[in-house]
């Protein structure tokens, strides 16, 4: 029944909205202008903080400068890589529940493990 699948699709449909807006955020700036919201590394030494540059990184990568992207943060695609499966995937699971008929607690417990294992790979760096 469709009402058994509100929550899922609900949840789903607000992270691409959420992941969207987190991979339109940085599209709107220059790598070069000025972000209003500042940086948690500004301060602080390269070592101690492995997203420095990522915002520029991310403008860089979203207006087709690829080799820029990495110099301001070389784990850039990892990152770009988990915001554009994660939206892809919340659109592949809500068309699968609302088109088949598919156990919901399958999905879900499937849906953590691959998210999961996307965290694992792109954010490991960060670590």
């Amino acid at each position: 029944p469709r009402s058994t699948l509100f929550p899922y699709t609900t949840l789903f449909r607000s992270f691409v909205f959420l992941f969207t807006i987190i991979l339109l955020y940085p599209a709107i700036f220059s790598p070069k202008s000025n972000y209003p919201i500042s940086s948690g590394c500004k301060g602080l030494p390269p070592e101690y903080c492995k997203s420095r540059g990522l915002q520029r990184a991310f403008s860089s990568l979203l207006m087709g400068n690829w080799s820029q992207a990495q110099k301001y943060n070389v784990h850039v695609f990892r990152v770009f890589a988990f915001f554009v499966w994660q939206i892809t995937q919340r659109l592949i699971i809500s068309f699968l529940l609302i088109h088949y008929k598919i156990n919901n607690h399958k999905m879900a417990t499937a849906d953590a493990v691959i998210s999961f294992a996307t965290i694992a790979f792109s954010f490991y760096p960060f670590i």
